[in-house]
């Protein structure tokens, strides 16, 4: 089992709940709103913006993660450049 997952595409907020029972921290990344109750989650970061805004954040305080999820509606190919290469551990 994996200890911290990213969540990208994250709204409206099921499958980040969903992982939160299975991991110790989730952050889900989405400029959209999440449901209430997924917020309320303690082990729920909710970043609310686009993933390729976040990395550098992500980044600077080591935020990477075991798994990434990902319900982002774009091409596997763009996502594979945007995100995974950047976001994954070594």
């Amino acid at each position: 089992m994996c200890d911290y997952r990213n969540a990208l595409g994250a709204a409206p907020g099921a499958w980040t709940a969903l992982c939160a029972k299975q991991v110790k921290e989730v952050i889900a990344i989405v400029p959209a709103e999440l449901d209430p109750e997924v917020v309320k989650l303690e082990n729920v970061i909710h970043m609310q913006n686009k993933i390729e805004d976040c990395i550098p954040n992500l980044i600077e305080q080591n935020l990477l993660c075991d798994l990434i999820t990902c319900d982002i509606n774009k091409h596997p190919k763009a996502v594979w450049k945007t995100v995974v290469a950047n976001l994954s551990k070594p």
